[in-house]
């Protein structure tokens, strides 16, 4: 594939466009005929609402966001929304969005505004437990839409967020990586310029710990999550143009086999209690709508793509490979694709490495062995216990292990200056 250019993102997002209006009757709350249908169409449309936001404010001026906005002000003052509101206050959340992006645009009713003022002075609201990045959610819209009366402060709840704390990246798992991104989205307020929010991520190494997540989603191919991650990379700034545009080629690349796919849901019909079914047409609109918001976001910022030669793309591919066996705990597979990469080629890659090192290094055993295969170990008894642990020891551990110290022996005597044991 050739390296990606602004035409052929803009070319895309119109593609996006055409998509998302295609499925435009998909984005109504009160179309549903069970719970699990209910829920899908209730949080499509508030992140309908989110895009036709950040759509708005970016001056995008089209057709396709004319349909958005129409949706919002018909659906988000009709009075059953106001009553939604009032008689679901704990989850107000789900129905935030669209009062927010809709007073924005100057065309909130009175009735919505009156339930969500009403909504926004019962303590049910504030009371429940949330994690950090969902408390983010909630001020982030009492700052959008001009609420004041709270107690809560964006410093009191972000000092708490995952985004604060300087980790090695290889440990994050899915819930982790969405409340980075959700903690960058909402305080960057998805990247409209407001002076709104006082909070900031004060963390130097986030945007480090970023490039290797992005790399593992890279390697695990889920897209919606890559692209927030693309999103919020480029929120923070300090980014690897190199990692973000191989990052770019991969997404753009999913989306067009998907928008050429022949198998597409029927948006009034196939959400059903099947939850194959449900799954599918959620991922279809969510990719879509989330690829739009990130590319949309790459072209107003201007990002400088890189043209990518063939041997770095190699390399960043390797790496995204090694981080995601690490990240499963594949250990010989991260190993063999070590042993694959010339190590000269790390060189502009040091925080990735040093991620990687680290946590190699964490996996060491109380008798100075690479890898902690407790539950490897027992499942192989079960299954075998003729044999044992220590055959399992002997056939799989001890020359894994063997096998990574002599790695590790070798790219020290390289690059022994980026060599940080212990850090995992």
């Amino acid at each position: 594939m050739s390296n990606i250019t602004n035409e052929k993102v803009v070319k895309l997002i119109d593609l996006l466009d055409a998509h998302l209006e295609e499925m435009k009757s998909f984005f109504n709350p009160f179309s549903w005929k069970n719970e699990g249908e209910k829920f899908f169409r209730r949080k499509a449309f508030s992140e309908l609402a989110i895009l036709s936001y950040v759509n708005r404010n970016f001056g995008v001026d089209t057709d396709s966001n004319n349909w958005m906005l129409d949706a919002l002000y018909v659906h988000t003052n009709d009075a059953m929304y106001a009553d939604l509101i009032r008689r679901n206050p704990r989850n107000f959340l789900l129905f935030s969005a669209p009062a927010f992006s809709l007073k924005n645009a100057g065309a909130l009713s009175d009735n919505t505004a009156s339930a969500i003022n009403d909504v926004l002075h019962n303590d049910i609201v504030w009371a429940p437990e949330r994690v950090p990045h969902r408390m983010l959610e909630l001020l982030h819209f009492c700052a959008v839409y001009g609420f004041e009366e709270t107690e809560y402060s964006w410093d009191d709840v972000g000092k708490y967020c995952t985004t604060n704390f300087s980790f090695n990246p290889i440990y994050a798992e899915l819930e982790d990586v969405y409340a980075i991104t959700h903690s960058i989205l909402y305080s960057y307020n998805f990247g409209v310029e407001l002076s709104l929010f006082p909070f900031v991520i004060n963390n130097p190494d986030l945007p480090k710990i970023l490039d290797s997540i992005i790399l593992i989603y890279c390697s695990v191919e889920n897209y919606d999550v890559l692209c927030e991650l693309v999103a919020t990379s480029v929120l923070i700034g300090d980014t690897d143009a190199r990692i973000i545009s191989f990052a770019v080629k991969k997404i753009v690349l999913a989306i067009e086999h998907l928008l050429s796919s022949p198998i597409r849901p029927n948006f009034k019909d196939e959400i059903s209690e099947n939850e194959k079914i449900s799954k599918y047409v959620l991922s279809w609109y969510h990719t879509i709508m989330v690829a739009n918001y990130t590319l949309r976001l790459l072209i107003a910022k201007n990002f400088p793509f890189s043209n990518l030669e063939s041997e770095v793309e190699q390399v960043i591919k390797n790496l995204s490979n090694i981080l995601a066996s690490l990240n499963a705990y594949e250990l010989s597979s991260a190993f063999y694709l070590m042993r694959q990469t010339e190590y000269p080629s790390f060189l502009n890659f040091e925080s990735i490495w040093r991620a990687i090192i680290g946590y190699i290094e964490s996996q060491k055993t109380v008798d100075g062995r690479y890898g902690i295969f407790v539950d490897e170990a027992h499942l192989h008894e079960l299954d075998q216990p003729s044999i044992g642990k220590e055959e399992f020891n002997k056939m799989i551990a001890f020359p894994l292990s063997r096998g990574i110290e002599e790695t590790l022996r070798s790219l020290k005597q390289v690059h022994g200056h980026i060599w940080k044991p212990g850090r995992g």
